[in-house]
């Protein structure tokens, strides 16, 4: 019985490694990003409690809604206008009165939309409109015709409805082994409605085929199709390693909270 039990528990791990070592060669062939290195860098996340925080005036947070309130403002600061330098307000002037160029730019084809559809993942958490994507991806053979004539117009008019800028505000622990009492722990993120995210796919292939003649093919990876940051490391490599000098000299920046202060 001792021996039965031992050569089970030796084909069970045998089996184990081969379910593993399948999963990890289909996954990897089909997105190098996916699942396999997913769980190599610990990049799911976890379930974080929430805790309390302390004020300015080293008062504590007591309350969720308190909470919440204190964590939003600090991630997510309203803009002050009164601070504004005079150089920002006439910034804020022009932008608000700014409005869309007439141009002769081809509309959106029906091939353009069926293959940003095809390609939206289910499972995504929906927007405020609580549409999911698996949904959308069904009804599309029905409703497909009537959305291309209404991003189209949209791109003729240079509008961007308001309703599908309204989003649904998650927030985020970073590590749910780190401090959860640090503010800089958290992220928050804005669940956008899936048609609106169909629209800035349409908006993004329509730049990327204008603007990409512009770009340096040679020195940018990032927003650039077909480059990633393996890319450019290869190519640091390689200038280190075929460099006819004795020493390269690198600098690297990291911008901290570089979205809200670029």
């Amino acid at each position: 019985m001792v021996a039965a039990r031992e050569r089970f528990k030796t084909k069970l791990t045998e089996a184990r490694q081969k379910s593993w070592t399948r999963f990890v060669q289909k996954d990897l062939a089909g997105n190098p990003w996916g699942v396999a290195y997913r769980l190599a860098a610990e990049k799911f996340h976890k379930t974080g409690v929430i805790t309390c925080f302390t004020r300015e005036d080293n008062s504590p947070t007591l309350t969720p809604h308190n909470t919440l309130e204190f964590l939003i403002h600090k991630l997510l600061p309203d803009d002050d206008s009164s601070a504004n330098t005079r150089a920002q307000d006439e910034f804020s002037r022009d932008f608000r009165a700014t409005n869309a160029l007439p141009h002769q730019a081809e509309p959106f084809t029906a091939e353009d939309l069926d293959r940003i559809v095809a390609d939206l993942r289910p499972g995504k958490a929906p927007g405020v409109d609580q549409l999911p994507v698996g949904l959308i991806k069904l009804l599309h053979p029905w409703t497909g015709r009537s959305l291309l004539r209404i991003f189209n117009a949209c791109w003729r008019l240079g509008y961007f409805p308001a309703a599908w800028k309204e989003g649904k505000l998650v927030i985020l622990l970073k590590d749910p082994t780190g401090d959860a009492g640090s503010v800089k722990n958290y992220r928050p993120i804005t669940l956008l409605p899936a048609y609106a995210k169909i629209l800035e796919k349409l908006l993004k292939d329509m730049l990327t085929r204008t603007v990409s003649p512009l770009h340096s093919r040679h020195h940018q990876f990032g927003f650039t199709s077909g480059r990633s940051t393996t890319d450019a490391l290869l190519s640091f490599q390689t200038a280190v390693t075929e460099g006819n000098r004795k020493y390269t000299l690198s600098i690297f920046i990291d911008i901290r909270g570089a979205f809200d202060n670029v």
